[in-house]
């Protein structure tokens, strides 16, 4: 975690996985959100994903401290899921990346549902 006591969540969007078991998340954007742990709740993270103009979505997983997309995604669909992943990260000093799973949207239907790359949504 940062000095301020923030954490940076990577939110990928927009794209997909690929492999079995999956290896990538390609074709995506990113929006960048620097929140306070255990002050961010779930509900936070779907206001963050409707501001982005980010639905629908299917699941949201993120990746465990260690891991690699292959072994460590876990899904996250409540607070209590969210307080275990930062428990996870404390003094791990890293960004949290999270993947969102779209139903199959076709390449031209991206522009119609508004996604596009996002720099930093939330904090300084």
């Amino acid at each position: 975690m940062g000095d301020d006591g923030r954490v940076q969540l990577n939110i990928r969007f927009g794209g997909k996985f690929v492999g079995h078991p999956p290896n990538s998340y390609i074709n995506g954007d990113v929006c960048y959100s620097r929140v306070v742990p255990y002050e961010f709740s779930y509900a936070n993270l779907c206001e963050i994903l409707q501001e982005i103009g980010c639905t629908p979505w299917t699941s949201l997983t993120y990746l465990r401290p260690g891991h690699t997309i292959q072994d460590g995604l876990f899904e996250i669909s409540n607070d209590t899921d969210m307080t275990e992943m930062f428990i996870l990260y404390e003094g791990e000093g890293k960004e949290i990346e999270f993947f969102v799973t779209h139903p199959d949207v076709e390449e031209s239907d991206e522009e119609e549902l508004g996604w596009h790359q996002w720099e930093e949504i939330g904090g300084e």
